[in-house]
């Protein structure tokens, strides 16, 4: 992604997270890698990277030990959590959706 695109994409997620929070004094919690999180580092006060220095791969087997530790079910293909009561074949959600 070229930096002209990361700009564009972190004032997407900037305009989608002021809809529904304060981003100047929410705490936000991201599990994104720091290509992600840099761009939006001068705009958002608080955030916390507790995967910090992880690589994607670790970060997707933290991701399904916590899901398998809450009981929902994780789709064996993605690793994508079912909606509650699902089976864990469901579509997958949309690339640029932001889970707040």
């Amino acid at each position: 992604m070229i930096a002209g695109e990361k700009k564009a994409r972190a004032a997407k997620v900037l305009l989608q997270l002021g809809a529904v929070a304060n981003i100047h004094e929410d705490n936000f919690i991201f599990h994104a890698g720091s290509t992600h999180i840099n761009p939006l580092r001068g705009s958002l006060t608080h955030i916390s990277e507790p995967l910090e220095g992880i690589n994607l791969f670790g970060r997707v087997s933290w991701l399904q030990k916590k899901l398998e530790v809450s009981g929902r079910p994780v789709s064996a293909a993605r690793g994508v959590p079912a909606p509650r009561g699902g089976t864990g074949k469901e579509p997958r959600c949309p690339a640029g959706v932001a889970f707040v």
